[in-house]
Order: structure tokens, then sequence, then C-alpha cells
């Protein structure tokens, strides 16, 4: 089956790029090289994103999804693959460049990590879990596998995944979902959110999802 493809026009001719689905090194250390992921974590300088229940004093969303970011681009790199990211600091790409960079890279999967949000008209004590986003079918594994680890490592209820119409996770270059790790807006789950230990279960989650 078609993993993944783009269609460029270049040097007076229009260019179709099929891509090929990655595989397993045959080095047990470095499972995944070879593989290339890109990352991109949502959000960033004036774009807040969610805050969360101590305020704009504390860490927001944008803060919280660098983190995951960096911690499962350290946990894939240790597993021998290739990481990109859209932004490696408290800068702003906007939804365009998030998508340029997806084209331009061609990476063999996008995750988009995000934090959720609860209209605060509802009970925020109740919102708790993860959840993962896909727009192509091929991408519904990869969501479904986020959803299952990362709800499992980080202690916290799986909400599934789900089809959604996002900006992000509509290429077709290879396998794209936006991942919601948790609920800003939840007291407890915040508090677990911002522990370092929770976030690095949490990136090492989305590195093993790309494994398996």
């Amino acid at each position: 089956p078609l993993y993944g493809h783009s269609v460029e026009y270049a040097d007076g001719t229009v260019q179709l790029l099929l891509k090929r689905m990655p595989s397993l090194s045959d080095d047990a250390r470095v499972p995944l090289a070879g593989v290339r992921v890109l990352l991109d974590p949502g959000h960033g300088a004036q774009d807040i994103g969610a805050m969360g229940v101590a305020g704009t004093s504390a860490p927001c969303e944008k803060d919280v999804n660098l983190a995951v970011a960096l911690a499962a681009r350290e946990q894939l790199e240790a597993m021998g693959a290739t990481v990109l990211m859209t932004r490696e600091d408290d800068s702003f790409p906007t939804l365009v460049e998030r998508n340029q960079r997806i084209i331009e890279t061609q990476p063999d999967f996008f995750i988009s990590v995000h934090h959720n949000s609860l209209a605060l008209t509802q009970d925020t004590s109740s919102a708790s879990g993860t959840e993962a986003y896909y727009f192509y079918n091929a991408s519904e594994p990869l969501a479904q596998t986020l959803v299952q680890r990362v709800s499992s490592a980080a202690q916290r209820p799986a909400l599934g995944a789900k089809w959604g119409y996002y900006y992000v996770t509509r290429s077709t270059v290879c396998p794209a979902v936006l991942l919601e790790t948790g609920f800003m807006v939840n007291p407890s789950e915040y508090a677990q959110i911002t522990q370092e230990s929770n976030v690095r279960a949490a990136g090492a989650a989305i590195a093993m999802s790309v494994y398996e």
C-alpha cells in the first residue's frame, strides 16, 4: 500500500514523489536508524495555547508541549531516529510554516504535540485523558498507538483516536497526527502534566509508538 506521497513543481515539470514505508534497523541497539520523525510542539511565543489552572505565571500549554516534544526527541534519537522539530524554543511557526516543514523534510512520521482544554463553563475537574486526531485513514494506526501508549505511561484515561479536520493532520506526505496529551484545566491532571517524570514518561511513550 502507498505509505505517503506529495506533488511538486520543479524544473518545469510536475513531480509525484512516492514514499516507501520505513522499516526497523537490523541493529537492535538503534532500531529506528534511518527513520525520520518531525515533531511539532504546538503553539509558541505570543500564542500560549491553553492556560493551565495556575495562570500565566506558571507553565502554559506552549511550554509543556515543547517539554514533551523534547523528551520524545531524546528517546527517539537514543533509538537511532533522525528527529526534526518545527520549533525548539519559544517561537511561533504559523500553521502554513509547519505544513511547509513537512513538505520540505519529507519525514516518515509527523506528530503535533498538544495539551487539551475545556470550556470553563463546564466541570473541568472531570476532564481527563489522552486523545489523538487524524485525517487520512493511513494515520489512524499511529493515532491509536499514541493514545494507548501515552495514556498508559502517563496514567490517564484513553479517550481514543478520532477523525479531525485539523490543518497539520491533512498532509499526504506521511502519517500525521495531532496528539492531545492531557488536560491543562483539570487541577490534578495539570499537576501531573507539569511533573518532569510525567513529561519524560509521555516522551518515551511517543518514541515507543513510533517504534511499534
